[in-house]
């Protein structure tokens, strides 16, 4: 019979791994330039109670015009005011706790690093990311021009700034927002049209100077903040430099570089969809069951072209469609598929609205543990956080995609 080897070898046995105190590396979540910028700004609002948040919105104009004196007028009661409604939407981590590893064995001098603390930092951080990654998408049931259900989500930019016509850059088109039906009783007056920053042939290409100008003097206003992702940040000040414009300046309210332009900072943002994500996402996003979201959860993809979706073409740029047969819609490429690419969106932050909630209760609250009592050490910490976030006139923004 073989001998048995020692527990452990003499050099562990007798020598102690270095580990400094209170200090873990996050190699899952990232600090972003977007959250910081809107609860920085006018936007935070927080949301006091109510059934929903309604928003109040001019629609159209007063009747009248030139008349010659004396000329009679017939007048009519013409209504000019109507209202969206946002629900609030509700967010969930949670951990399951041992308590025995928690409160017996890491604790007292010898435990240098906080489990708990580590787990509850884990999910404030996880919170923040998983809303930022849902504010690029949007929050309706999959529908009209809807391919996705996510009505559990807060209403984000992809439905927001929209013409109910136009695909965003997550191939959706959004006929309603707030609850109001675009393109109808209320005319245009909730749209925004995305636009195509491609080539004739769907595929993505780089910017240039004049298209960065004309994008940003699309919207109603001047934008305050323009955020892309890291590859659409390169191609843009790439452009900026060989017109000898490119300024870097960093935003005091949040500590944070970007390129000056106009009276708006770009800056990156490592949740902003992009064609190729930095951040491994498959274990970071959730769905509200649980259950890992799909890799492409801040993924750009692509999607089909149809005749429908070109009404507004004037304005988005989308490329023509061709037709090989009567059935067979193409672009000059040879196929009516659209690939996004990078995105950028151009926003006025101050015409924009960040609303949690006021209650201490669900604006960052970590629940009591709960226990059960078939299990004397387990117990289950949540930290519960509500908002949405909404803007009253989506033509004070405009999303562009198509960047390379």
């Amino acid at each position: 019979m073989p001998a048995l080897a020692p527990l452990f070898p003499e050099l562990t046995a007798t020598t102690l791994n270095e580990l400094v105190d209170n200090f873990v590396w996050q190699n899952s979540y990232i600090e972003t330039a977007l959250l910081r910028y809107f609860r920085a700004s006018g936007a935070f609002d927080p949301f006091g109670g109510g059934a929903a948040m309604q928003v109040p919105q001019i629609y159209q104009g007063a009747p009248g015009g030139s008349l010659f004196p004396g000329e009679d007028v017939t007048i009519t009661n013409q209504q000019v005011v109507t209202a969206g409604t946002f629900i609030p939407k509700f967010y969930d981590k949670y951990y399951l706790i041992n308590e025995f590893t928690i409160e017996v064995q890491n604790t007292g001098p010898e435990a240098k690093i906080s489990l708990l603390e580590t787990y509850l930092n884990q999910m404030i951080e996880g919170i923040d990311f998983q809303i930022e990654g849902d504010w690029f998408r949007h929050g309706q049931a999959a529908g009209n021009g809807v391919n996705d259900d996510r009505l559990s989500a807060i209403n984000g930019f992809s439905e927001a700034v929209n013409d109910g016509v136009t695909p965003s850059w997550d191939g959706n088109v959004f006929p309603t927002y707030g609850g109001e039906t675009r393109n109808g009783a209320i005319g245009a007056s909730l749209n925004s049209t995305p636009i195509w920053l491609g080539d004739q042939s769907g595929n993505p290409a780089p910017p240039n100077y004049q298209t960065m100008l004309k994008t940003y003097k699309t919207p109603i206003g001047r934008p305050t903040l323009g955020v892309t992702s890291y590859i659409g940040y390169s191609s843009i000040a790439a452009v900026f430099q060989r017109q000898q414009r490119y300024e870097v300046r960093n935003d005091q309210n949040i500590n944070w570089s970007g390129i000056k332009f106009e009276d708006a900072t770009i800056f990156d943002d490592d949740i902003v969809p992009s064609s190729t994500p930095k951040v491994t996402i498959a274990n970071l996003f959730y769905s509200p069951n649980g259950q890992a979201a799909s890799p492409g959860a801040i993924q750009t993809g692509q999607f089909t072209l149809t005749a429908a979706m070109l009404a507004n073409q004037q304005y988005s740029g989308l490329p023509s469609l061709g037709f090989t047969s009567k059935a067979t819609p193409t672009l000059s490429g040879g196929s009516n598929t659209i690939v996004v690419g990078e995105p950028l969106f151009w926003l006025d932050v101050n015409s924009w609205k960040y609303r949690p909630a006021k209650s201490e209760k669900f604006n960052y609250h970590l629940m009591d543990p709960l226990y059960w009592p078939n299990n004397p050490t387990n117990f289950v910490q949540h930290l519960r956080h509500s908002l949405n976030s909404y803007t009253g006139v989506p033509r004070r923004h405009v999303q562009c995609y198509g960047i390379r």
